[in-house]
């Protein structure tokens, strides 16, 4: 009876202690956690311990994986439309990227296993980079000139505000997607040169682009891409994994923007937003910004009003969209199709595609069109 008593009390205790695991785990895996305050980016290089920072050191957390525990596309393939329509979900998104006449389309469902991919397109190298955990993709210019030169980038392992942290093979510098440089090494505060890229589904790409080329199923890796390793659960609820340098309740953690910064000013511009409005002239610090939501491909995109020195005002009447100044008419790629300034094009801006809590933890300031407003 003595032995039967002690063996229930081990059990119950062996309950008890798994109940506080899996309460602790879930609290720190499933919830938001507030760092304490502190800057989440140093105004100017730190050292500690001779290693060079631009964020704290104890911010920086393993994302549970180990480096190149997933694995970055070193060498990418490519197929035609009608190949990768065979598998694509059409109304899963990527990026499309456009050099000199020629398009490619970088699906989710494989950079969602990968992260990162070394690529060369028309000549330019560049690194596509998806972050899953903010649903954030951006393409930046690999090529840093000088005696840095041409790298070659990996996943880390590591994570910052649940985004996406790269290294470099060269240095082992790490470089953060969201602030579009470098945050931890001998390279820190090397920044990125962001490369245009468009967000649109499948359904779309393949039906304007039928000539572009895809991102291949011939990665190097085996991976089942008609999956997705983080299911619906993630994307469809408020949950976020791990710890937040800040919490921004204005918008709902998931809700999808499209983040602008500039000399120290940010603005969030809600997508749902954005479908409703389909053209918004701001002004971000001193950068006169204009964003246009195109009904017909479902894409967000970005420019600059200034054309030759004169800062266009744009209006939108339902039907044309038109500058006050030269009465011109306007396409939604940012082209003067009618008018004064036909055959002109706006400089093209890259816009940030973010989960709301990403964004808002990276830019606390940030400001939010059709809040307070705004």
């Amino acid at each position: 009876m003595k032995h039967r008593f002690h063996w229930i009390l081990f059990f119950v205790i062996l309950i008890l202690l798994g109940g506080f695991i899996f309460w602790r785990e879930y609290g720190l895996r499933r919830t938001p956690i507030v760092s304490e305050p502190i800057a989440p980016l140093f105004s100017e290089v730190h050292t500690t311990d001779n290693v060079k920072h631009l964020i704290p050191l104890q911010e920086i957390v393993s994302a549970g994986v180990a480096k190149d525990g997933i694995p970055p596309i070193a060498d990418p393939q490519f197929e035609s439309v009608a190949a990768a329509d065979q598998y694509l979900k059409e109304d899963g998104v990527g990026l499309l990227v456009e050099k000199d006449g020629h398009v490619r389309f970088y699906p989710y469902q494989i950079l969602v296993w990968h992260e990162v991919v070394n690529d060369v397109f028309g000549g330019m190298p560049l690194v596509v980079t998806f972050s899953p955990l903010t649903f954030s993709g951006l393409v930046f210019q690999r090529d840093f000139g000088g005696d840095v030169g041409v790298l070659d980038f990996g996943t880390s392992g590591e994570i910052y505000n649940n985004n996406l942290l790269m290294y470099d093979r060269k240095t082992d510098t790490l470089w953060s997607q969201a602030y579009t440089r470098a945050v931890r090494g001998d390279l820190t505060g090397t920044t990125f040169q962001p490369y245009p890229s468009t967000v649109i589904s499948w359904k779309q790409f393949r039906n304007h682009f039928p000539k572009g080329e895809v991102l291949s199923r011939e990665t190097g890796a085996v991976r089942d891409y008609t999956r997705d390793p983080y299911g619906t659960s993630y994307y469809d609820s408020k949950q976020v994994w791990f710890p937040l340098t800040s919490i921004d309740d204005r918008l709902s953690p998931k809700t999808r923007i499209f983040g602008f910064e500039h000399d120290g000013s940010a603005r969030a511009f809600p997508l749902d937003r954005l479908i409703r409005d389909r053209v918004i002239s701001d002004d971000v610090s001193t950068y006169s910004l204009l964003v246009l939501y195109d009904k017909e491909q479902e894409t967000v995109q970005g420019f600059s009003r200034d054309l030759d020195g004169h800062t266009l005002t744009f209006e939108w009447n339902g039907t044309v969209l038109k500058d006050k100044e030269t009465g011109t008419t306007w396409n939604f790629d940012g082209k003067g199709i009618k008018g004064e300034l036909a055959g002109t094009t706006l400089k093209t801006v890259s816009l940030f595609p973010f989960y709301w809590f990403a964004w808002a933890a990276f830019y606390p300031s940030t400001d939010v069109v059709g809040l307070n407003g705004k």
